[in-house]
């Protein structure tokens, strides 16, 4: 519908002013007019009527006029209400203007119905006259040749309509030019996010009025269009309107795959129909769901010396043609890794396997490329794809088992999991002990967890051994790792155990395997217990805990770290003789961790009664001799010297070893302190003052000086 600006539909405002109405404060007063016959109806402007009296600003509120339509000759129902003009209004004509889109039918009657809802109560411009005046935009149309008034404040309390002289107004509008095909979607903005799945959405199709017999529509794909037909939607050629009816739907349905065909396709739809001379215009938008990617399932990987462990990978879109990933270790040394994987159109979404092959203690990184001949330009070789990053340093697992039902509570009990190492020479290097949790913990209670490494004594834990670090901040449902000190060394073939508690009362709820079994992923020789333990009643180890396995599994446990060497041997030791002692120094190993020194002495022969070789174990017991055999100095710490004290004055054998996990070679020297000076016998006189004397002078009477007598250590007997 076209409006245009001036022309009106009728009017008899050029013929002659007669009278003025009674006042509409009290009255409703009503004109009708009756439209033409145009097949495609009208649309209406507004409706121009005059006051005798201009409103004030608050009278201008009360006024009302509204459209309505005509049965038998009077007011029917309300159809619109009229917008009354800003104010100010002057006395004379005055403007109601319609809704939008407000249409009238051919060859219809009306009525404009105006009045006020307060005191104001001007009185309406009329005429004598029955004539329209000239200039109409359309023929056919009339004002009725009297006007209608009801005696109340408002048309729904007009209970009979006189008769009055003629209201003076103008119709105002434009053509309805020929009637238009509507094409509309039930496509929020005409825009369909694509899926994977087949969408629908209904296209409507209407006219303007009711089509008196049954009216084919034909929709046709504009070759604007980027989509295309069964490929990304499917739509019937034509609907029909069926007689009596303006509109009619149709199906298009939006075909889901998982091709990545860019960020959208327009799809234009046209529709046409035989007497409608303007087509319509439909514009679609399709939005791609599905970019090309390759989807690396996991971003790190464990992966013991000697073992092997695998992740997986998948494209995310269905290519057109072969497409090769091909992973790379960073560090063949370190890790190496399974060969390319090929992906087709009707394997592309399968997982694939890569296999990573751990071959030393470090670190690797797998990255992956498309390689080969490109046939899908969405899968170029300039592809990012995830890496992954590879530690070479599980040393044993179960969390690829089976979990139980049953966890364990945190909650006044000291929780611990027992574990077993391989035998490697060199010991192990605990990185750190994983586990996992069904609550997590906020900040406040991470504050209150304890994770500790204990010794094994018995089956059970025996002495603490390190302090593991607890996760800072709030720890998440879920895998929670505690990490090692640096350089905690595990001795080979060794049990030692996880012990877990909470200081406070809060429950990390640990989960349980079902199974003993340990992971195959794990190193060789390494093991699990097969239950976990606890103590109950308290919250902290505290003195003399009774230690006591549960009938369930095991807690999930990881150990991860490295296989260790025995420190090199020590270097340029030598032994400097002093009284009854030997000053050692040394240097420290060219190779290996140390974390202390065993020194080891004894005066034994190497031969003949009493021999005791250079590798023999040292002395056990309360009071070890050194001439029986080895005698542990008791060194601590990583200095690379030691005193040895009480020696007697003859041939000593020293050994010293850098230790971590277990010791390194032994490194040997002699050395033969000094004996002590030979002891004398002291004399001191001193008087009845204790003063030191070595005269006296005679007197009369007696005196006594006291002779002291002493050597230089105590006497045996």
């Amino acid at each position: 519908l076209v409006y245009a600006d001036g022309p009106f539909w009728v009017s008899n405002w050029g013929q002659a002013e007669s009278n003025f109405s009674g006042g509409i404060g009290s009255n409703v007063y009503t004109q009708g007019f009756t439209t033409g016959s145009a097949a495609g109806g009208y649309a209406l402007g507004g409706v121009e009527a005059g006051f005798f009296t201009a409103p004030t600003s608050a009278q201008h509120g009360t006024i009302k006029a509204e459209l309505w339509s005509s049965t038998g000759g009077a007011p029917g129902a309300k159809l619109y209400d009229l917008t009354v003009p800003d104010h100010p209004i002057a006395a004379g004509k005055v403007v109601f203007e319609a809704p939008a889109n407000t249409t009238l039918a051919a060859s219809t009657s009306y009525y404009f119905v105006v009045y006020t809802v307060g005191t104001f109560n001007p009185a309406m411009r009329l005429t004598s006259s029955a004539a329209e005046d000239g200039g109409a935009a359309a023929a056919g149309w009339s004002i009725r040749n009297s006007s209608r008034w009801g005696n109340s404040d408002t048309p729904a309390g007009v209970t009979n309509w006189g008769t009055a002289s003629v209201m003076r107004i103008r119709v105002l509008g434009a053509v309805a030019q020929d009637p238009q095909i509507m094409l509309t979607s039930s496509a929020s903005n005409d825009t369909v996010n694509e899926s994977d799945a087949d969408q629908t959405v209904t296209v409507t199709v209407s006219v303007p009025s009711n089509v008196t017999s049954n009216t084919t529509v034909t929709l046709t794909r504009k070759n604007t269009s980027t989509a295309t037909v069964n490929a990304d939607y499917t739509l019937a050629g034509s609907v029909t309107i069926t007689s009596g009816t303006k509109s009619a739907t149709a199906t298009l349905t939006i075909k889901g795959d998982q091709l990545d065909e860019g960020a959208s396709e327009t799809l234009v739809l046209e529709a046409s129909a035989t007497g409608y001379t303007t087509s319509a215009e439909l514009s679609l938008t399709i939005t791609d769901d599905d970019t090309a990617g390759v989807t690396v399932l996991q971003r790190a990987l464990s992966v013991a010396a000697g073992g092997s462990a695998t992740y997986l990978l998948v494209l995310d879109t269905e290519p057109t043609a072969t497409v090769t990933v091909t992973p790379t270790s960073s560090n063949t040394a370190k890790a190496t890794v399974s060969g390319a994987l090929t992906f087709t159109s009707s394997d592309w979404n399968t997982l694939k396997e890569v296999t990573v092959t751990g071959v030393a203690a470090g670190s690797a990184t797998v990255t992956h490329a498309v390689t080969g001949t490109v046939g899908d330009t969405n899968y170029p070789t300039s592809l990012s794809i995830d890496q992954v990053a590879v530690k070479v340093n599980l040393l044993v697992t179960n969390f690829g088992q089976t979990e139980d039902s049953w966890t364990a509570t945190t909650s006044n009990r000291v929780r611990f999991q027992g574990f077993t190492t391989g035998a490697n020479t060199g010991g192990y290097t605990l990185e750190a002990i994983k586990t996992a949790t069904n609550a997590g913990a906020s900040a406040s209670q991470r504050n209150t967890i304890r994770a500790e490494l204990w010794s094994s004594s018995g089956g059970s834990p025996g002495a603490k051994l390190a302090d593991l670090e607890v996760p800072t901040g709030a720890i998440s449902a879920g895998d929670v790792s505690f990490e090692a000190p640096s350089d905690t060394p595990l001795a080979p073939s060794t049990g030692y155990f996880l012990v877990l508690y909470t200081t406070g009362t809060h429950n990390l709820n640990l989960p349980l395997q079902a199974s003993g079994a340990e992971d195959a992923t794990s190193a060789s020789g390494w093991a699990i217990g097969n239950n976990s333990g606890f103590v109950s009643g308290r919250n902290t180890p505290g003195s003399s805990p009774s230690w006591a396995l549960s009938s369930r599994g095991p807690l999930k446990l990881e150990v991860t770290g490295a296989a260790a060497d025995a420190p090199g041997a020590p270097t340029s030791l030598v032994a400097t003789a002093g009284v009854s002692q030997l000053g050692l120094t040394w240097t420290a190993p060219a190779s290996g961790t140390v974390v202390g020194y065993d020194v080891h002495y004894t005066s034994a022969p190497t031969s003949g009664n009493g021999a005791v070789t250079n590798g023999a174990a040292v002395q056990t017991g309360a009071s070890p001799d050194p001439d029986d055999g080895w005698v542990d100095a008791g060194h601590t710490g990583t200095a690379a010297s030691a005193t040895i004290t009480g020696l007697a004055a003859k041939s000593h054998r020293v050994r010293v070893r850098a230790v971590y996990a277990v010791g390194g070679a032994w490194v040997h020297t002699t050395g033969t302190p000094t004996a002590p000076p030979t002891p004398q016998i002291s004399l001191a006189a001193t008087d009845s003052g204790n003063n030191p004397v070595t005269s006296v002078t005679e007197s009369d009477a007696d005196q006594t000086v006291t002779v002291t007598v002493s050597v230089p250590s105590n006497v045996t007997s």
